[in-house]
């Protein structure tokens, strides 16, 4: 996935710059998976993707931090033949989402090496799916299909590996209000997959997410 990648490479290349971050401020980068739940689990696979955030904390309670997050998941993707303009092509399909929140955190245990924290965040969720084919002919299509607003509450421990840098694991629960998305199966028909017109579900977007990353600078 073109985004996940991207979004890998900066946090690789800018992540040794903000290790000198204070305890002040943290730059984080997690893999995620996530769980969808209810109606949504039966149209969407577990999503996977990356997110990067940024933390500062409050001069004024200790152990308490607010900042922003940003990330990219997808949630089925696929090859297959398709028959375009008299012939057979190779197609390749990504369906994503985009994820963008609010985030306030308290850590229980500021600066100690295992430092439990809760946390809660707002914000939202949009869809897109994307086909490409190497073919000359065939230009890349994307679609973008809804957003919806999403909150969620969660906890972790962040482990501190040494002193600018912490392991960062948690558990949330996201719950998101309906939106339309892309959702087909690798069984369907070429024809109705290679048209991102079709396949169009609406559903709340709830999930569990589990992450597993890292902090510069906390």
């Amino acid at each position: 996935m073109k985004k996940t990648i991207l979004l890998a490479i900066l946090a690789l290349v800018i992540g040794p710059f903000f290790s000198h971050l204070s305890a002040q401020s943290a730059f984080g980068f997690n893999f995620n998976m996530a769980s969808p739940q209810g109606n949504y689990a039966e149209n969407v696979t577990r999503p996977m993707g990356v997110t990067i955030n940024y933390l500062k904390n409050n001069q004024k309670i200790k152990g308490l931090y607010y900042g922003v997050e940003f990330g990219v998941a997808m949630y089925a993707s696929d090859e297959y033949d398709y028959d375009y303009q008299g012939k057979t092509i190779e197609l390749s399909e990504e369906d994503c989402y985009l994820s963008y929140a609010g985030v306030v955190r308290y850590h229980f245990r500021d600066q100690k090496i295992l430092n439990p924290y809760v946390e809660g965040r707002v914000g939202g969720i949009s869809y897109f799916s994307t086909l490409m084919s190497n073919d000359i002919d065939f230009e890349d299509q994307n679609k973008f299909y809804g957003s919806t607003f999403s909150y969620g509450f969660g906890g972790g421990v962040a482990v501190r590996l040494c002193e600018k840098v912490a392991l960062d694991v948690g558990l949330t629960k996201a719950y998101g209000l309906n939106t339309n998305y892309r959702s087909v199966e690798k069984t369907d028909l070429a024809d109705l997959k290679g048209d991102l017109d079709a396949g169009v579900k609406s559903s709340r977007t709830d999930y569990l997410n589990l992450k597993v990353g890292v902090l510069f600078g906390f």
